[in-house]
């Protein structure tokens, strides 16, 4: 009689064949075989980072139950095992859609550029009574004095 472990095919495991040798681990990574759901909700989430709110914002229009957590079981769908439906993703992708985005706004600064400088406790006293008496600012008096300096001393 043969035991039950060797007769009942379910019982058995299988590992899988691969160039790893003989300790039979594959490879490959289990993200690489992401759902193309998962794969994009998970795109909205870290490198576009639309906030799980505005999501839910959006699918809440198609499913008045969706929350916060159930956003989040998608996005990990390959630990999960959850999915969003087709119809909330593509509502997902058209509101989302990079197109509509605003590119990035350019500095708006008519100096954009900073210097710093330490200077110690006396000559700081000093630096602030000398532009109280002028009534300029910090800013404003050490960019007259550059300026002072770089063009030779003409004022």
């Amino acid at each position: 009689m043969k035991n039950k472990l060797e007769a009942d095919p379910r019982q058995q495991t299988q590992l899988p064949q691969g160039d790893s040798g003989a300790t039979g681990f594959a490879p490959t990574s289990i993200l690489s075989h992401l759902p193309a759901d998962v794969k994009i909700l998970s795109d909205f989430i870290q490198r576009r980072h639309i906030p799980l709110m505005d999501m839910v914002e959006v699918v809440k229009t198609l499913y008045p139950r969706c929350d916060k957590s159930l956003i989040s079981k998608c996005a990990h769908g390959h630990e999960t095992g959850a999915m969003l439906r087709r119809d909330a993703m593509k509502a997902l992708q058209v509101h989302f859609a990079e197109d509509g985005q605003k590119p990035p706004r350019k500095p708006r600064r008519k100096k954009p550029n900073r210097l710093t400088c330490r200077i110690g406790d006396a000559l700081f006293a000093a630096l602030q009574r000398r532009v109280q008496v002028t009534g300029q600012t910090v800013q404003d008096y050490l960019e007259a004095l550059i300026l002072k300096d770089l063009t030779g001393g003409a004022s």
